[in-house]
């Protein structure tokens, strides 16, 4: 049963969805498991995504592309930031 909601919850949502937006992908699950045990006499207390695997080595590095153009943009300004710094400190060093 919770199999099945959980892929139905799944299907319902963009893989970006149910990467970054976990909560509503866990409140729609206990939603919907919560009205199925409704007359059972147990109480769901909660539900919890823990981990979520893309398994399509193709999608997930398709999905990695903006990661690692952030990722390089950032060491690229980082390494600009250094070199400007070393560039002020050898113009103020040959200036004294």
């Amino acid at each position: 049963m919770c199999e099945s909601i959980i892929r139905s919850a799944v299907a319902s949502m963009t893989i970006d969805e149910v990467m970054r937006n976990r909560d509503a992908m866990r409140d729609k699950v206990k939603h919907d498991m919560g009205s199925i045990v409704q007359g059972w006499g147990v109480w769901l207390e909660t539900v919890e995504v823990t981990e979520v695997t893309v398994c399509s080595k193709s999608l997930f590095d398709d999905m990695q592309v903006e990661f690692r153009q952030q990722s390089r943009q950032a060491a690229e300004l980082t390494k600009l930031s250094a070199k400007e710094k070393i560039e002020q400190a050898t113009v103020a060093s040959n200036l004294q």
